[in-house]
């Protein structure tokens, strides 16, 4: 199992930045106020993908659209999956 504090990979665009793990995606909305506290206001995404499973979370892009990501998601050896993702809704596209 990942040790979900260990450091991990981050992009940012201009409302968001995001950090991940293989396994999990985390995020904080620039647009609010940050506030004392062990997380503030770092939220997780919705996305699930199993601890057990071989899959793992390889990239994330951003583009011109600040409130959608492209999530790469490796299945399996050479085999992977784009995922299209609105932050602001919390939901795949």
């Amino acid at each position: 199992m990942e040790d979900n504090n260990a450091p991990a990979n981050f992009i940012m665009n201009s409302r968001y930045v995001l950090f991940w793990t293989s396994k999990i995606i985390k995020y904080f909305d620039l647009c609010q106020p940050f506030l004392d506290g062990p997380l503030g206001y770092l939220k997780t995404l919705d996305m699930k993908i199993d601890q057990d499973d071989l899959s793992i979370i390889e990239r994330i892009r951003v583009g011109s659209d600040e409130d959608k990501i492209a999530i790469e998601v490796k299945l399996y050896e050479d085999n992977y999956h784009l995922v299209s993702w609105d932050i602001a809704k919390n939901y795949e596209n």
